[in-house]
C-alpha cells in the first residue's frame, strides 16, 4: 500500500489482499466493505505502521498466505514504489493478479512486466451492482471463496461500454511464464503478457472509469499469469484495443491444444546426453544438467516444426549455461512433439512447456544470462520465465516489436534461416482484442531439434 498504513488480518491469511494508495482510501474502503459484505475475506492496510520493516514483514506474509492480490489502479497507485513492491512480490510467488482500475491511468514500465496478459477490470459507465458481480466472479474464478459470486441481475437498462485501451499480453512460461509479460502483448504476465494490431500504437494502458460507475470485466489473458508458470514469461509492447467480444473482435476462435505424451524421468545426476543424439526422449529431471558444451566449439539448433525449419545460432558466449541447457535438452528430444503454446502476433511466439499450457517445466530452475544489449531485435531467441532466475525449458523467438521488453530474459540465440517461418506461426495467434489473446489458431508443434556441433 502506499501509505505504511497496518493492516488487519485476525491471524489467519485472508483471501485476497489489496493493494491501493492511501489516496484512493476512501473509495477502497467502500470496496472493501462490499467484497466482505458478500464473504470474500480481505486483508487490507488500516493505519498506524512506522517503519518500512514492519510494513514490509505484514505485507510479506500477507501476500504469501492470500489467493489473490486486488490491485487498486489509478494515477496515483500505479506510481507507488510500494504498491510495485506488493505486485512484484505476487508475481514472484505465483499469486494471481486482478487490477481494478478507478480512473484512466498509465501502466508505468516498472509494472509492465507483471501485469501484461492478465485481466482487467475496469471501472466506468454501468450499473454499480452488475459490476460489483463482475468483480465477484472474477474472484471466484481465481479461487477466491464468494458466498454470493453471482448477485441479482440489474433491472435497469445499460449504457452503451466506451472504448478503452490495454496493452498485450507477455510471453510466459511455467505457472504462465511468458515473456511478460513484463509488459508484452496483452498481455498476459511473467506474465512476460497483446497489440490489437501486428504492432503496437501506443505503450500506455488508458481505462477510461469512474468508480461510482460501476466495473465493467476488460476480457484479456490470465496466463502466468498468470498464471504464473515457473518457466518463462515475457513482457511486449503496449497497444490501443476495444475491449469486445470475439465475435466483434476476431471470429477465430482458439484451438485446443493436446497434452503431449511424457517421456523418461532422471530422477538422480542429469548425465551428458549422448551428441549423436541417441539418447532416449526425457521430459523430466531432478536437477540441472552439467556442463555438456565443449569451449571453443559453435552450436546452431535446427528446429523443425509443423511450418517448416527454423535454424538457431546458440551463442554460448554471452549465454553459455543457457545454451548448455538447450543444447542438453534437445539432444535428450525434451523439446520434440511440445506446442507453441503462446502466440502473439506481432511480438512472440513461445514453445517449450512439457504439458503443452505454458505451466511446465523440466523440475529445476537455473540463472539469468541477461544480454548486455538489453535488446531483443526480430529473431531473437530467449528463456521465458516468471521472475528473475527462474530458467527452466520455456522459451520465445521474438516475431515482431519487441522493443518495450526489459532487460529480463536470457538472450541464447538468434534465427539466422527461417525468419518467415517464424512469422508465419506469428499469425496463428489471437490479438489483443480477443478474450482469448495469445492462443493459438492453430496447433503449431515443435517436431524435433538437431544440434550441431562445429
Amino acid at each position: 500500500m502506499d501509505g505504511r498504513e497496518s493492516g488487519g488480518g485476525n491471524g489467519a491469511p485472508e483471501d485476497v489482499v489489496v493493494s491501493y494508495s492511501s489516496r484512493d482510501r476512501t473509495r477502497v474502503l467502500e470496496l472493501v466493505g462490499r467484497l466482505r459484505g458478500a464473504g470474500v475475506s480481505v486483508w487490507v492496510d488500516y493505519g498506524g505502521i512506522d517503519g518500512a520493516l514492519l510494513w514490509g514483514q505484514e505485507i510479506v506474509e500477507a501476500i504469501e498466505g492470500c489467493k489473490a492480490l486486488l490491485l487498486i489502479g489509478s494515477e496515483s497507485s500505479l506510481n507507488s514504489p510500494n504498491v510495485a513492491r506488493e505486485v512484484s512480490l505476487a508475481s514472484e510467488t505465483n499469486k494471481p493478479i486482478l487490477p481494478v482500475f478507478l480512473e484512466p491511468a498509465v501502466i508505468p514500465r516498472a509494472l509492465r512486466y507483471q501485469l501484461a496478459g492478465i485481466q482487467y477490470l475496469a471501472l466506468f459507465d454501468r450499473d454499480p451492482n452488475e459490476a460489483f458481480a463482475a468483480v465477484l466472479r472474477s474472484l471466484s474464478r481465481l479461487g477466491v471463496t464468494v458466498a454470493a459470486p453471482n448477485p441479482p441481475a440489474r433491472t435497469t437498462p445499460e449504457k452503451p461500454r466506451p472504448v478503452t485501451e490495454r496493452p498485450r499480453p507477455v510471453v510466459g512460461g511455467d505457472a504462465g511464464q511468458r515473456p511478460v509479460t513484463r509488459t508484452a502483448p496483452r498481455a498476459p504476465t511473467n506474465g512476460p503478457r497483446v497489440k490489437a494490431a501486428n504492432r503496437p500504437s501506443s505503450n500506455q494502458l488508458k481505462i477510461a472509469a469512474g468508480f461510482a460507475a460501476g466495473f465493467a470485466v476488460v476480457a484479456g489473458l490470465v496466463q502466468l499469469v498468470p498464471g504464473r508458470d515457473g518457466d518463462g514469461r515475457t513482457t511486449g509492447n503496449v497497444s490501443t484495443t476495444t475491449a469486445i467480444t470475439r465475435a466483434a473482435a476476431d471470429p477465430t476462435g482458439p484451438v485446443s491444444i493436446p497434452t503431449p505424451a511424457g517421456g523418461a524421468s532422471i530422477t538422480g545426476e542429469t548425465p551428458c546426453p549422448n551428441a549423436d543424439g541417441s539418447s532416449p526422449r526425457t521430459t523430466s529431471f531432478a536437477k540441472a544438467p552439467p556442463t555438456c558444451i565443449v569451449d571453443g566449439r559453435t552450436y546452431v539448433a535446427d528446429m523443425q516444426t509443423s511450418k517448416g525449419l527454423i535454424t538457431i545460432t546458440l551463442d554460448a558466449d554471452e549465454a553459455p549455461n543457457t545454451v548448455n541447457n538447450f543444447v542438453v535438452l534437445a539432444r535428450y528430444h525434451f523439446f520434440d512433439t511440445l506446442p507453441f503454446h503462446r502466440i502473439v502476433p506481432g511480438f512472440v511466439v513461445q514453445g517449450g512447456s512439457p504439458d503443452g499450457s505454458g505451466s511446465g517445466n523440466p523440475g529445476y530452475r537455473f540463472a539469468d544470462e541477461l544480454p548486455a544489449s538489453g535488446t531483443y531485435p526480430l529473431g531473437s531467441v530467449a528463456m521465458a520465465n516468471s521472475g528473475a532466475n527462474t530458467n527452466g525449458s520455456q522459451f520465445f523467438i521474438v516475431s515482431g516489436d519487441a522493443s518495450s521488453l526489459s532487460r529480463s530474459y536470457s538472450r541464447f540465440g538468434e534465427v539466422i534461416d527461417g525468419i518467415d517461418v517464424v512469422q508465419a506461426i506469428d499469425k496463428l495467434g489471437l490479438p489483443a482484442s480477443d478474450p482469448d489473446a495469445g492462443k493459438p489458431t492453430e496447433v503449431v508443434t515443435i517436431q524435433s531439434v538437431t544440434i550441431k556441433e562445429t
